[in-house]
This record gives C-alpha cells, structure tokens and sequence, in this order.
C-alpha cells in the first residue's frame, strides 16, 4: 500500500513482535517509525528499510513509517493484527 505523497509503500497491516520491508522512492536515507510516544529511526538500503513492529503498539492500534525529503514528507500507516 502506498501512502502520503507517494515515497513511502509497504503493507498496511502486521503483526506484534515482527517486522515488515517498505520500499522508499524519494531518495531519504533513513525512515522514522512512531507508535506508542517513541521515535526509531531505520536506514534504507537500496531503495528498502527493514522496520520492526513497535512492542509497546498493542493489536488493533497503529504506527506510522516516515520518510522526510526536504519539505515533502511521505508516510505510511501500518495497523497491528493478532492472526
């Protein structure tokens, strides 16, 4: 799924204590994961960031990924699941 301006996609859904791949476009070297009041920045390589789920987003809540370009800024908002 592609979000927010478009730089920034991967799946929309995960589970807790995984960690999902999301493909950046906008040429940021870094993404930022926010969820439950914390910030954690990942590095992207080749064009992907390897990102955990946050531990302290419980299922059925959100966090968000960011990859910031000058003033753009792309996103995506990813729910945790229990499966």
């Amino acid at each position: 799924m592609q979000q927010g301006n478009g730089g920034i996609s991967g799946p929309n859904i995960a589970t807790p204590g995984s960690t999902i791949t999301v493909k950046v476009s906008n040429g940021e070297k870094t993404v930022t994961v926010t969820g439950g009041g914390k910030m954690k920045d990942y590095p992207v390589v080749n064009g992907e960031a390897t990102v955990e789920v946050p531990t302290d987003v419980p299922a059925g809540q959100s966090f968000w990924v960011f990859a910031k370009k000058g003033k753009d800024t792309s996103y995506l908002r990813v729910e945790v699941v229990e499966i």
